[in-house]
């Protein structure tokens, strides 16, 4: 499911026009799928564009408390290696923000964020503490 989900997110579509937030949220979903394939290498470099592409758009375009979380919490797992259950700290403040019901904050249904990042990142963080 996530080979041919990754597949699909490699093909580039015309949304950098977009005023909803679609091309930031395509990056996420991309770096989302590397992460579940295992393909860390991928996923670092992605998130390192993903860095780079808000602070070069930060005059052109309206990013949302919400998207610069994800971008710093993303970060903070790189650092990490992605191994969630080491995160915390700064990381568990950015989780707690996204999971909050403040409004900037918040996720919000029939967005460009198709899945709540923080709910993927809790079930990560959840999934990498069991015991085998």
């Amino acid at each position: 499911m996530f080979a041919k989900t990754n597949t699909l997110l490699n093909e580039k579509f015309e949304i950098k026009e977009d005023k909803e937030g679609w091309e930031l949220n395509w990056r996420v979903l991309r770096i989302m799928t590397n992460i579940e394939l295992g393909l860390e290498g991928k996923a670092e470099a992605q998130v390192e564009q993903f860095r780079k592409f808000i602070t070069n758009n930060s005059a052109n375009n309206y990013f949302s408390p919400r998207q610069k979380t994800i971008e710093k919490f993303l970060t903070l797992a790189m650092r990490k290696g992605f191994m969630f259950s080491q995160l915390n700290g700064k990381s568990q403040n950015c989780l707690e923000l996204l999971s909050s019901g403040t409004e900037e904050y918040k996720w919000k249904s029939l967005s460009s964020e198709l899945i709540p990042f923080h709910e993927w990142t809790e079930n990560k963080m959840h999934s990498n503490l069991r015991v085998c």
